[in-house]
């Protein structure tokens, strides 16, 4: 049996979906910061410091992913570790939509957003599992 690989060399693929990633993610947090009080109002919710939070929140994995496009070669895991991250965030915006009486502007908003980050996780995904 051969040795399992531990890092990823970044290809220009690898990279793209990064700075897709970072600079998606750059804007949608900007725009919660900047925009919080018309966001809630489109979206039904009353807490806007709510919002902000998740604005401020979304910022830093911007950070990583700026960081990982830069880079010519990642751990493994790190790219398993994102794809997971992006998986949850998926998962809770699903049950933000179960549970939080959005207007239908909000869950819109929410399933394109969630819907991007699931194209972010499957294109981490691939590159994770393609890579022994």
């Amino acid at each position: 049996m051969g040795k399992e690989k531990t890092q990823i060399v970044v290809t220009p693929l690898l990279r793209g979906t990064f700075l897709f990633d970072a600079i998606s993610t750059e804007i949608f947090a900007l725009t919660l910061l900047f925009f919080a009080n018309r966001i809630g109002s489109l979206a039904g919710v009353n807490t806007i410091v709510t919002i902000r939070i998740v604005g401020i929140g979304s910022v830093f994995p911007t950070f990583f992913s700026f960081w990982a496009a830069r880079r010519k070669i990642l751990p493994k895991n790190l790219v398993l570790l994102f794809a997971i991250m992006c998986v949850l965030w998926v998962l809770g915006s699903i049950v933000l939509i179960v549970l939080v009486p959005f207007t239908n502007i909000g869950i819109m908003g929410i399933s394109v957003v969630a819907f991007l980050v699931t194209i972010v996780a499957s294109s981490l995904f691939y590159f994770y599992f393609s890579n022994h």
